[in-house]
């Protein structure tokens, strides 16, 4: 239950243990991340994998991801 968050690459959440914040086991539990995506990508990179500090376990599992993008005053998606 202890696992890293990677977003683009870099570190978001490390040796995160979940069971120590949604108590109990099966409630929802949701972390906010904002970055930014280089202009002319198409892509967002999200890894969830086992913490080589605190686990023995080499599985992770994520369940759930919600995206949102924001625009810039204009209206526009660049989010400027």
């Amino acid at each position: 239950m202890v696992f890293n968050v990677h977003v683009n690459n870099q570190t978001a959440m490390d040796a995160f243990d979940i069971s120590s914040k949604a108590n109990p086991l099966g409630t929802a539990y949701f972390v906010d991340f904002i970055t930014n995506v280089l202009m002319g990508s198409d892509r967002l990179l999200i890894q969830v994998g086992p913490s080589k500090l605190r686990s023995s376990l080499v599985n992770a599992v994520l369940n759930g991801l919600e995206m949102m993008k924001f625009s810039n005053h204009d209206h526009g998606l660049d989010g400027i």
